[in-house]
């Protein structure tokens, strides 16, 4: 989370010794294993950690945005480690506690690469992996300077996280040192910050063509990923708290790399990334940009980015043996192994197909807004009661309503059947009122009756793209708006689907259906030019 973009920085280095303003100090502000009380721990251990040869530690996630990494906050952290298509039903899970070594090469598979699981090495838990005493493989990442005249230092924080794996269990405390970004000025601190990054559908469409192809997925992580992206702009950060420099505790840091919550740092990272995949004669997709392909003789190696967490298969296992020793040789890497969780979905490879759940989001959500208990619900919205504006209701908090709405959003990525519930009650987030939050609880509670649903994308199946429209006229009780829905098959398999009301008022019910037709094609072209990249 990753793990943070999921998530979102390299080693930090002091060696105890006097400093002028040109010597540089080679930091990574990522460190596993650090709980709140660990950091005061660690800085009265500094003088007796500083000659220990540690190997570097570092971290990585992957979320969909930057921002999801740093979503979990350790606020309950005990030690260094603890343990912690159609629509079908998901197979039960076995769960098993690991509070050590962890191993990200998922289900047991005959014809599964021999990958090697580099998540984390038991040597490098505990306090004692500190910003004092690490070595970053990543150099420059910044420089000890005097502040400049009419330069400004940008804050930095530690934030913490829990991460854990797809059945829910903590398998890494982490701690990193991120810029606070929202500090900056653009034209000053930052030009340029576009970074593309991978729609939910192109990741689905990934899936499905795996499983039409027979191929195994697999998955992998690149530690402190945006550290290897280059600053072009002069940008100074304060000293990390609680590890300044007791020689120059005035001092800032000139920052050299992309470190974590700067606004520039994803597109950094993506840049540095995409050259050296196509210096290594990949070619990117024609459309996605986070989609790189590299075709040798018959056989095809396809790769799909979101920020530092990246999925690939092939048709041939050399290929992907081949990547992965590409990508070690440039870029530290993590959890290498058969793809089972990705951006909050279970992914369960079979012989006859690939499954996609949330079920254990489902499980976090509605423990999250103590929902758990209670009653369940045989459907996610009550048709015969439409959601109004009820002017003369009773208001609930905005923040918790929205909160609700957002945490749905997600699960929709897998849960078409509450996609058109979802978006009603979302056209309310601005007045809440209590008819509407119940209209959210309905949607939870229906969720708790059937939580394991998710899409099966069959092997044997013909791989036609298909796909449906529909529109009704003014539906929309506020603003006579139509609201239009479709969706878009590979024969059998769900790939895409769409719940939204339109943005002009259709003066008939023919002009609504042009509308929602012309939405729907783009997103066939889509589809169509994305299995044209796959060959």
């Amino acid at each position: 989370m990753l793990n943070f973009p999921k998530n979102n920085n390299k080693d930090a280095h002091t060696d105890g010794k006097d400093h002028d303003d040109d010597i540089q100090k080679f930091v990574s502000p990522d460190i596993h294993s650090l709980s709140c009380g660990d950091q005061t721990r660690k800085q009265g251990d500094n003088a007796e950690n500083k000659d220990k040869g540690k190997s570097p530690i570092v971290t990585i996630t992957g979320f969909k945005d930057v921002n999801e990494e740093f979503e979990e906050c350790i606020n309950n952290s005990i030690n260094g480690v603890n343990a912690a298509g159609s629509l079908v039903s998901a197979a039960g899970l076995n769960f098993t506690n690991n509070t050590n070594d962890f191993h990200a090469a998922g289900p047991s598979n005959a014809a599964m690469l021999n990958l090697e699981d580099l998540s984390h090495n038991a040597n490098d838990v505990g306090a004692e992996a500190d910003i004092n005493n690490i070595e970053s493989i990543i150099s420059k990442v910044w420089i000890l300077v005097d502040l400049p005249y009419g330069k400004r230092a940008i804050g930095t924080k530690w934030v913490y996280r829990n991460k854990k794996d797809e059945k829910g269990i903590v398998i890494r405390n982490k701690a990193r040192l991120v810029a606070q970004g929202h500090t900056q000025e653009e034209g000053i601190d930052y030009e340029e910050v576009f970074a593309p990054v991978a729609r939910i559908e192109a990741i689905r469409l990934f899936l499905a063509y795996a499983s039409f192809m027979g191929f195994p997925v697999y998955q992998m992580d690149v530690k402190s990923a945006f550290l290897y992206g280059t600053i072009k702009v002069e940008v100074y950060v304060c000293q990390p708290p609680g590890f300044e420099d007791p020689e120059y505790p005035d001092k800032v840091y000139k920052v050299v790399k992309a470190l974590y919550g700067l606004h520039q740092a994803p597109r950094a990272w993506y840049e540095t990334l995409a050259t050296y995949l196509l210096e290594n004669r990949f070619q990117r997709g024609t459309i996605d940009q986070t989609l790189f392909i590299k075709k040798q003789q018959k056989d095809i190696l396809l790769v799909q980015i979101y920020v530092d967490d990246i999925i690939f298969s092939a048709t041939n296992k050399a290929l992907c043996q081949s990547f992965e020793k590409l990508m070690k040789d440039k870029f530290q890497m993590s959890l290498i192994g058969e793809l089972t969780f990705f951006l909050d979905l279970q992914v369960k490879q079979k012989k006859d197909g690939i499954f996609i759940s949330q079920d254990k989001y489902v499980a976090e959500i509605l423990r999250k807004f103590g929902l758990s208990k209670g009653k369940s619900a045989s459907t996610p919205i009550d048709a015969e009661k439409p959601l109004l504006k009820d002017s003369d209701g009773e208001d609930v908090d905005v923040h918790t309503y929205t909160s609700m709405i957002g945490s749905l959003m997600y699960l929709t990525s897998s849960r078409p059947d509450i996609m058109f519930a979802v978006c009603a009650c979302a056209r309310f987030q601005v007045t809440p009122k209590l008819s509407h939050l119940n209209a959210v609880k309905r949607i939870f509670r229906y969720l708790k009756g059937k939580p394991c649903l998710g899409l099966w994308y069959p092997k044997d199946s013909p791989f036609d793209l298909v796909a449906y429209s529909d529109s009704d006229y003014a539906g929309a009780s506020l603003d006579k708006k139509s609201t239009p829905r479709g969706c878009q098959f590979l024969r059998c398999r769900l790939i895409s689907w769409q719940c939204k009301k339109q943005t002009v008022v259709a003066t008939f019910s023919t002009e609504a259906e042009y509308v929602v037709a012309a939405s729907g094609c783009a997103q066939v072209l889509w589809m169509q030019n994305q299995l044209l990249d796959y060959g």
